[in-house]
């Protein structure tokens, strides 16, 4: 009886410790909002070689009535497309350019390994921290408790930052900065405003998905009206909005006289390389076929800036899967070099084709190994093309912006279609002349072509929007095969098309 008695308290301790190491619910007081790191600066925080690169465009997505100077906020000029590099320090998260201003100029922006380049957008920091269980000091034991650590290790080796979205801090870049062009072109000025929704379900919300390479921010400016200036009359300078338009530069009644509210939405996409071929469109391209151009400088070190090295970009949709020859396509890798100190001698012609086999000499290697000529030199990346009779297109979506009115959408889906015709013949057209130029047989049946008048367009357009329809109406067709129903029903369209131009021409 003894002894029973003096288990009993044996017991009860046994119970009791059981009872304190019951694991408890983790606690978590890490706040919203923050980022990690390694989607902006890589892996490497102190190394800029494994920097990602990221799209970078300002677009003005809301403005209230009185902005109606020289077509201010309703055109496009004013929303520069930006390629940039992100780099820290313990107070701003900066965005840098991926290349340089002037080519051959100063190697600022230029190379993977560089983080120098021009800023083109600046956000300041809140915190850098870690996310880590609380523990006591003195003994090292953790808690339940998930907290933001900053005190543990240096700011540059923690593994999140919180950024302060609310305002850029860089509003003098008029390269590249959307606000900054609009004081340009539009002769009004500017004042940022801090601006920042934490509801997640606001449109104006920072939608952060970094994992999938995206980042948009939200931020409102004040625009003032315009002024003219009317010293001659001793009347100093008078608000645009006061004056009619028989008064150059007068706004009245379009415009008002208020500082106006404009959002501007900037938007970061991760760089992904779709192989795309550059085009300089010179002026004798532009006589024939007039398109968007996006200038690009250069400088010569004995010379200063050259009209040689200025090239006119078109900007254009990238319609292909692979735009240059690889022997491993998957992995983009394997090219053939072209211009080049090695393939290219002194003073010779990178796009020679002395055997006049439609094929530029330099890439004579890519017929070799595809049995399909007309690889050219794309002297811009060094490599040479895939021939478009072996390149395969890629859809592209068009999105219908939430919110639009859907009285809008008919003819939106009609223009679509006829884009889609457009591409689809310019397509098969690229490589009938292909065929033909490398010496091809049979180039008009391999690769038919719609060779008719304007009037026989819109019968291919008619043709088009009536298989179009045809598929609309079929019971099996399921309502998100949008895209691919209007990709067959041109097809067969131009198929049936081409067959009619062919048959009885006009």
């Amino acid at each position: 009886m003894k002894s029973r008695q003096l288990q009993l308290p044996w017991f009860a301790a046994l119970a009791l410790f059981a009872a304190c190491a019951k694991e408890q619910p983790v606690v978590n007081r890490v706040q919203p909002d923050y980022i990690k790191k390694e989607l902006l600066v890589g892996k490497d925080f102190l190394n800029a070689g494994d920097d990602p690169e990221y799209w970078a465009q300002g677009t003005l997505v809301d403005v209230g009535y009185g902005a109606g100077q020289d077509g201010l906020f309703t055109s496009t000029y004013a929303q520069p497309m930006t390629r940039v590099k992100w780099s820290m320090t313990e107070d701003l998260l900066i965005a840098r350019l991926a290349y340089e201003r002037i080519a051959n100029s100063d190697g600022k922006g230029l190379g993977k390994a560089t983080e120098d380049g021009t800023v083109v957008a600046a956000y300041s920091i809140k915190k850098h921290f870690d996310v880590k269980y609380d523990y006591n000091p003195q003994t090292g034991e953790l808690s339940n408790v998930l907290q933001e650590n900053d005190t543990d290790r240096p700011w540059y080796q923690r593994e999140y930052i919180r950024v302060d979205w609310s305002k850029n801090l860089s509003t003098d870049n008029y390269d590249y900065d959307t606000l900054s062009q609009m004081g340009i072109y539009g002769g009004v000025e500017y004042e940022p405003l801090a601006y920042y929704i934490q509801d997640g379900t606001s449109p104006d919300a920072p939608h952060v998905d970094l994992e999938n390479g995206y980042l948009d921010i939200t931020n409102k400016a004040w625009a003032k009206p315009q002024m003219i200036e009317l010293n001659m009359w001793g009347l100093g300078s008078i608000p645009a909005c006061w004056l009619d338009a028989d008064v150059g530069g007068g706004t009245a009644p379009a415009t008002g006289c208020s500082p106006v509210e404009l959002t501007i939405r900037q938007a970061f996409r991760k760089v992904v390389d779709s192989d795309y071929e550059p085009q300089d469109w010179d002026g004798f391209r532009f006589q024939a076929f007039g398109a968007f151009t996006t200038d690009r400088f250069g400088y010569a070190r004995n010379y200063g800036m050259t009209d040689t090295n200025w090239h006119r970009f078109i900007n254009r949709y990238n319609i292909w899967e692979r735009s240059h020859y690889y022997s491993d396509p998957a992995a983009m890798t394997g090219e053939v070099a072209c211009y080049t100190p090695t393939s290219t001698p002194a003073g010779m012609d990178p796009h020679r084709d002395n055997d006049g086999d439609g094929t530029e000499d330099e890439c004579a290697s890519v017929t070799a190994s595809m049995g399909v000529g007309g690889s050219k030199c794309d002297t811009f990346k060094q490599r040479c093309t895939l021939p478009f009779q072996m390149r395969k297109e890629k859809p592209l979506a068009w999105y219908y912006a939430e919110g639009s009115n859907p009285d809008y959408f008919e003819a939106s889906q009609l223009a679509a279609l006829e884009w889609d015709i457009a591409l689809r013949g310019a397509v098969q057209t690229a490589r009938y002349a292909e065929c033909n130029r490398t010496n091809g047989s049979d180039c008009a049946t391999k690769y038919p072509v719609y060779s008719g008048q304007m009037d026989d367009e819109q019968d291919l357009v008619d043709l088009a929007r009536e298989v179009e329809s045809a598929a609309w109406a079929s019971p099996t067709a399921a309502p998100t095969a949008t895209a691919s129903r209007t990709r067959s029903a041109s097809s067969a369209a131009t198929r049936r098309a081409s067959s009619r131009s062919r048959s009885s021409p006009r």
